[in-house]
């Protein structure tokens, strides 16, 4: 996974990486993307992804990247 590269960076404090697939409705199409992000708890994470991808999107298999 390509997100283990930019886990080498310093994080702030508090905050942990976390990946998370999303499925994004499209009117052609419905895809599945494998996304990392920048949060400190699970549930933040997915707020984060649900305000980024659309309301419309499902976010499902948060998960903690282990450094």
């Amino acid at each position: 996974m390509r997100a283990r590269e930019f886990l080498r960076e310093e994080l702030l404090s508090g905050f942990h990486v976390y990946g998370a697939s999303v499925r994004v409705k499209n009117p052609s199409y419905t895809t599945s993307i494998d996304v990392a992000i920048f949060a400190k708890s699970p549930a933040m994470a997915r707020l984060l992804l649900q305000a980024q991808y659309g309301k419309n999107s499902i976010v499902s298999n948060v998960r903690k990247i282990d450094q």
